[in-house]
């Protein structure tokens, strides 16, 4: 059976564009915070940018971790074309899980924001 290019495009791809949203929030939220001047707000006794990051990070690797079970309960018997594409998104979820929490660390580590 052939498989459909954009759902398995997606489904391959989904670790990096999940990395890449989260990525792309964690630096337009921490710019908008230094810009705005609310850096240094406390919400709920964390800094608002820590605090965000860690929701962030947090929703990303556990939306990755999804895809990773998707990718190592896939089918075994299928074409080796698929096995392959599984593998690929298995390898690419697992990248995107580390850079996900590389990006997640400096909330963890720096005291001041900006």
């Amino acid at each position: 059976m052939a498989q459909r290019f954009a759902p398995t495009f997606f489904f391959i791809s989904a670790g990096l564009l999940i990395w890449a949203a989260d990525f792309l929030f964690l630096y337009v939220f921490a710019a908008l915070a230094c810009a705005r001047g609310f850096d240094d707000a406390i919400v709920l006794g964390i800094g608002a940018v820590p605090l965000a990051v860690g929701v962030a990070t947090t929703i990303a690797s556990a939306v990755t971790g999804a895809v990773l079970i998707s990718a190592l309960r896939g089918d075994e018997q299928g074409p080796s074309s698929s096995r392959f594409l599984q593998r690929l998104a298995l390898g690419l979820a697992v990248l995107a899980l580390v850079a996900i929490v590389w990006n997640g660390l400096p909330a963890l580590l720096v005291h001041r924001t900006c």
